[in-house]
C-alpha cells in the first residue's frame, strides 16, 4: 500500500509539472536609447514559482517591477497564472538577446527561451545655441508643460478652427489627469475627443506627450485671447533608493500633490464676414461644401407627390446655414424641406434634406437648379455650389365622375323646430341582445342556483384535502382504501401469465393478490392470511357465508396448485372467481364498518 501511495504522489507531481508553461513577452521590441521596454514572464499551471532568472548583456539595465496573479474560470474549469514584470533600460544602441530565461516552477527548472530587443540611437537634439538642453527649456520646474495651439492666428467669424492642447510630462509620475479647461468669451469650444498619447526622446531623455484635440468657433469679431489650464496630481517619490528601485515610482509609496498648469495665452484676430460679394441666398455657412440633388419618382401623374433629396457635404460650419429649397409656382406646389439625416466623421460634415413637390399640370416639368451659397475662409471669398435641374414627366390625372349634389329636402309645412341632440340615435349594425324592460338577474332562479356552486366546490376541496391527509397520515386507512386497486393489479399480472401459459407464475400472482387484499381488508399481517383465519374474520363481520366459502376455497386452491399440483386446473375460472370475490367483498358495508371501528 505504501508503494502504491508513493507511486500516486509521483504521478500527480509529474502531471502537475508537465502542465507548467512559461511564456516571456517583450513590448515594444524596438526602442531608442533611454526608452524602457517591459518584459513580462507569465507562468501558467502553478502558483509555486520563484522569481525568474533573466540574464542581460552589457548595455542593458534590468529592474524588477513585482508580480501579479490572475485566476480565471471557464466552463467550470479554473486556471491560474503568475506574471513577473521587469523593466529593461538600454544605455546604448545595438541588438540585445535577453536570456535564456529560467524559472523554478512546480518543483523543476523550466527554460523559457530568450527575447531580442532592438535599440536605435537617440534622436538628434535641435540646435539651441549653446543653451540648456531642449527638455530643460521646454519643461517647467516640475517636469511638466502645457501648451495651446490654434490652426490660425487670423480667423473669420463662425469659422470652425482646430484647437490642440498638449501636456508634456518629463521625469515625474502623474495621475488623475483631467480634461483641459479652455477660456475665451469670444469663442465657443467643442467637446474634446479621446486624448492621444505617445513618447518622444529629447536630448536623450524620454518625454510623455498627451494631445487633447477639439475645435473652436468664433462668435464675436475683434481681437480675442485664448487660454488653457489643466489639473492633475503629481506623485513625488520617496528619497529611499531601496523603495525607488523595488517599487519603481509606485503611487502607493510616494506622496501626491495637486498641480494646475497654465498654457501660454494665444492671441487671435476674428474678422467679420465681408459684405462685398455676399450672395442674397447666403445663410451663414462658412467652410467648403458641395451640393447634390435627386428626385423620386421621375414619372408621376398630375397631383401625385415627388420627393426631392438634397445633400450637403463638406467641412466647416453649417449650424447657421439654411437648407436650399425649390420655390413654388402655378405648375408646382412645394412644401418646406425637412432635415432627415445629419452625420459628422472627423472634420467632414453631411446633411440630407427632403422636400415634397407636387406637379399640378401634365407635361414635361423641369425642377429648377438649386444653389447653396457659403463663405470660403481659406480664399476669403463667397462661393456657390449648384445642383443641376431635374426633369420630370407628368402624366394626366385619371378621369373621375362629377359628383352629384343632392339638395336637402324642403321642410314640411307646419313642422316644429327640433332640439338637436335629444332625438339622435346612433346607427348600429347589430342591435344586440334584447331584454324585457325591468328584468334583473337576481330575480332568476338560475342566479340563485349558481350561488350554490362556490360553497359546494369549497366543501369538495375540504373533503378531498381531509382524505389526502388521512391517506398520508393513517397507514391502516390507506391500506384498507387501496386494497381493491392493488388486488386488481395483481390479477392483471395473473392474466398476463395466463395468456403466456405460465401456470406457476399465474397461481403466484393470484395467491399474492388474494392474500394482500384480505390482509388489508381484515387488518391482518401478511403472514397470518390462512383459510381458517380468514373464515373467522369474515364470519365476525357479518359477510354472507357464500363469500366466506368462496374466499377459503380460493385460498386452498392457490396453496394446492402452488405447492402440490395434481392437475393443471381451470386457471381462467379461478381468475374469474377471484375477481368476483373481490367485487363482492367491496360491496359489503359491514366489512367497512368493522374496519372503521377498528
Amino acid at each position: 500500500m505504501r508503494l502504491l501511495a508513493a507511486w500516486v504522489v509521483l504521478v500527480a507531481v509529474a502531471s502537475a509539472a508537465a502542465d507548467v508553461s512559461v511564456e516571456p513577452r517583450l513590448r515594444p521590441g524596438r526602442v531608442v536609447v533611454g526608452q524602457p521596454a517591459a518584459l513580462d514572464v507569465e507562468i501558467r499551471g502553478t502558483q509555486n514559482a520563484e522569481v525568474p532568472v533573466v540574464p542581460v548583456p552589457d548595455g542593458l539595465r534590468i529592474e524588477y517591477r513585482g508580480q501579479s496573479t490572475q485566476v480565471s474560470i471557464v466552463n467550470g474549469a479554473m486556471s491560474t497564472s503568475l506574471t513577473h514584470s521587469f523593466l529593461l533600460v538600454p544605455d546604448r544602441a545595438g541588438s540585445y538577446e535577453v536570456g535564456p530565461i529560467r524559472v523554478q516552477a512546480g518543483g523543476r527548472a523550466v527554460d523559457a527561451g530568450s527575447v531580442r530587443l532592438e535599440v536605435t540611437g537617440a534622436a538628434a537634439a535641435p540646435e539651441t545655441g549653446g543653451g540648456p538642453p531642449p527638455t530643460a527649456q521646454a519643461l517647467g520646474p516640475d517636469g511638466l508643460r502645457l501648451s495651446l495651439a490654434v490652426g490660425k492666428e487670423r480667423v473669420y467669424l463662425h469659422e470652425r478652427v482646430p484647437l490642440r492642447v498638449t501636456l508634456e510630462v518629463g521625469d515625474v509620475q502623474v495621475t488623475d489627469v483631467r480634461y483641459p479647461v479652455v477660456g475665451g468669451d469670444a469663442f465657443s469650444i467643442g467637446k474634446f475627443a479621446e486624448p492621444e498619447q505617445h513618447q518622444e526622446i529629447r536630448g536623450g531623455r524620454r518625454v510623455q506627450v498627451v494631445d487633447f484635440a477639439t475645435d473652436l468657433l468664433p462668435v464675436r469679431a475683434g481681437e480675442a485671447t485664448l487660454s488653457a489650464t489643466i489639473t492633475l496630481a503629481v506623485v513625488v517619490r520617496r528619497g529611499n533608493p531601496l523603495f525607488d528601485h523595488f517599487f519603481g515610482m509606485d503611487p502607493t509609496f510616494g506622496s501626491r500633490r495637486n498641480v494646475t498648469l497654465e498654457a501660454e495665452p494665444v492671441h487671435l484676430v476674428v474678422l467679420p464676414l465681408p459684405e462685398a460679394g455676399r450672395p442674397p441666398s447666403f445663410g451663414g455657412a462658412v467652410g467648403s461644401f458641395t451640393l447634390a440633388a435627386s428626385a423620386s419618382p421621375l414619372e408621376v401623374r398630375a397631383g401625385d407627390p415627388v420627393t426631392v433629396s438634397i445633400t450637403l457635404r463638406g467641412t466647416g460650419n453649417l449650424e447657421h446655414a439654411t437648407a436650399p429649397a425649390l420655390d413654388g409656382s402655378d405648375a408646382l406646389k412645394v412644401y418646406p424641406p425637412s432635415l432627415v439625416e445629419e452625420s459628422a466623421r472627423g472634420a467632414a460634415l453631411e446633411k440630407r434634406f427632403e422636400q415634397v413637390v407636387i406637379p399640378q399640370a401634365p407635361g414635361d416639368v423641369s425642377l429648377p437648379a438649386l444653389d447653396f451659397a457659403f463663405f470660403d475662409p481659406d480664399a476669403g471669398v463667397y462661393r456657390t455650389a449648384t445642383a443641376p435641374p431635374i426633369a420630370l414627366r407628368v402624366l394626366p390625372a385619371p378621369a373621375s365622375e362629377t359628383p352629384v349634389v343632392v339638395p336637402p329636402p324642403a321642410a314640411a309645412p307646419g313642422a316644429r323646430d327640433e332640439v338637436l341632440g335629444r332625438d339622435l340615435v346612433s346607427i348600429k349594425d347589430d342591435p344586440g341582445r334584447l331584454v324585457p324592460v325591468g328584468s334583473r338577474r337576481w330575480r332568476s332562479p338560475v342566479f340563485w342556483l349558481l350561488q350554490l356552486l362556490p360553497p359546494l366546490l369549497w366543501g369538495a376541496c375540504v373533503m378531498w384535502d381531509r382524505r389526502r391527509r388521512r391517506l398520508s397520515g393513517d397507514q391502516r386507512y390507506a391500506r384498507f382504501t387501496r386494497a381493491g386497486s392493488l388486488a386488481r393489479r395483481r390479477f392483471d399480472d395473473a392474466r398476463t401469465a395466463l395468456q403466456g401459459g405460465d401456470a406457476a407464475r399465474f397461481y403466484d400472482a393470484l395467491a399474492r393478490g388474494m392474500q394482500e387484499y384480505l390482509a388489508a381488508k381484515l387488518d391482518l399481517p401478511p403472514g397470518a392470511v390462512s383459510p381458517a383465519t380468514v373464515a373467522e374474520k369474515l364470519h365476525a363481520t357479518a359477510v354472507p357465508a357464500s363469500l366466506v366459502d368462496e374466499a377459503t376455497g380460493l385460498l386452498l386452491l392457490c396453496e394446492q396448485m402452488r405447492f402440490a399440483p395434481i392437475a393443471d386446473g381451470d386457471r381462467a375460472s379461478a381468475l374469474a372467481r377471484a375477481d368476483a370475490l373481490v367485487r363482492g367483498l367491496e360491496r359489503q358495508r359491514g366489512l367497512a364498518r368493522s374496519l372503521a371501528v377498528a
